[in-house]
């Protein structure tokens, strides 16, 4: 029997979107929820920086702040409402949880 790990069983039962970010700020996995929410493919998003997605996009400073939070100081934060812009320019209104794993 293949043994599964948490991550991946969270990453393909969740009906939310999960993105994990590695030690040193790389995306190194997102379900497909988290890929449709933030309009990316998954070759556009994994093995890149975190802060690129977030911090170089001025519309999503509110989330990469909560995402930087929970990354650099290991602050957990639970359901706090926000928004997403899309690269299409859609706004989504969404509530982030971190949690370092």
């Amino acid at each position: 029997m293949k043994k599964t790990n948490l991550v991946d069983k969270l990453l393909k039962h969740s009906g939310d979107g999960i993105m994990v970010i590695s030690q040193d700020g790389l995306i190194v996995s997102a379900n497909a929820e988290a890929l449709d929410i933030l309009g990316f493919s998954e070759d556009e998003l994994i093995g890149k920086s975190y802060y690129w997605f977030f911090f170089n996009q001025t519309p999503n400073q509110k989330l990469g702040e909560l995402i930087n939070d929970g990354f650099h100081k290991a602050q957990e934060h639970l359901l706090v409402d926000t928004s997403y812009v899309s690269p299409g320019g859609a706004e989504k209104k969404a509530k982030i949880s971190t949690a370092l794993l």
